[in-house]
């Protein structure tokens, strides 16, 4: 995205903002744009900004309940962030 980063993330984070959803949690530094954005102009959103893996799987793990519905995006490439899915996947 080079130049672009920024401007991208702040743009996905006045969308997810305007949602009707009850948490965010972020991965990564370019998604802490996102999740500043999302912070900002909607304070019934909890925003939670993880810049480590384990930190995303505790946090989430700490929300999740059957009634819960995920929408989990991250880029196929990231392996560690794939593994993460997939273990929430098959044990919630």
């Amino acid at each position: 995205m080079g130049d672009y980063t920024k401007k991208t993330h702040e743009e996905v984070g006045d969308m997810i903002a305007e949602q009707d959803i009850d948490v965010l949690v972020t991965y990564g530094h370019n998604a802490m744009y996102a999740a500043r954005r999302v912070a900002d102009r909607n304070k019934d959103i909890q925003v939670h900004a993880c810049l480590d893996v384990e930190d995303v799987y505790h946090k989430v793990s700490s929300l999740l309940s059957h009634e819960s519905l995920m929408l989990y995006k991250c880029s196929n490439t990231d392996d560690d962030l794939m593994t993460l899915k997939e273990h929430f996947l098959m044990n919630h």
